[in-house]
């Protein structure tokens, strides 16, 4: 079985990653995905993007995603507005993330289920 942590990364434009790190038995290898959606592209569907091939941490899986959504979000001259973990963090911790995310030069604070 698949185990998951996802993490909603939410842009101007209505842009919304839903990423995802996967692992099948919650330990190395990791990888890492996004399903993102761009209503400018396309307004029914998302599209999926697997980022990198595989991660030795849930750390270097979501550091890739962070960067992934920047460099996505810079080239169509989005911000980043919102990270949300809505099914609380099984692989990578909110401090872990916010320091990945201060790291990136993100002025935002991680939620984990909204909060």
């Amino acid at each position: 079985m698949n185990y998951l942590q996802e993490v909603y990364v939410y842009a101007s434009n209505n842009v919304q990653f839903t990423c995802h790190i996967i692992s099948a038995n919650s330990a190395s290898p990791f990888r890492a995905e996004s399903l993102t959606f761009d209503p400018q592209i396309n307004t029914i569907c998302s599209s999926l993007h697997p980022i990198g091939n595989q991660f030795k941490t849930a750390q270097d899986a979501y550091k890739e995603i962070i960067e992934y959504c920047i460099k996505y979000a810079t080239t169509n001259k989005l911000q980043i507005s919102k990270i949300d973990n809505p099914c609380n963090t099984p692989f990578i911790n909110k401090a872990d993330q916010q320091s990945i995310v201060s790291q990136n030069s993100l002025s935002l604070t991680v939620l984990v289920n909204g909060q």
